[in-house]
């Protein structure tokens, strides 16, 4: 059987190590803010306050990257995508 991916996130460790500060990111379902990124270590904070350093393959499996800031960016580049090919 075929795998289709469809709803995952690959996260390069290029994207993971231009990840600044300030950015909010998702690891094991929740929500954190990035306080410090050295390129090999991200500092995340959740909202209680509670700090959680990760590195890149612990950030590629449980983590989520989040590329577009709304939906209207996603049908903008899909449309992008479609027009470009033909």
């Amino acid at each position: 059987m075929k795998h289709i991916a469809i709803f995952e996130n690959f996260t390069s460790f290029s994207d993971f190590q231009y990840i600044k500060k300030g950015q909010n990111v998702k690891y094991l379902g929740t929500s954190y803010e990035v306080i410090n990124n050295d390129g090999y270590i991200l500092e995340l904070k959740d909202e209680e306050g509670k700090i959680v350093k990760v590195n890149y393959n612990m950030f590629k499996n449980k983590g989520y990257l989040p590329k577009y800031e709304s939906a209207s960016e996603i049908t903008y580049s899909l449309n992008d995508k479609c027009y470009r090919s033909s």
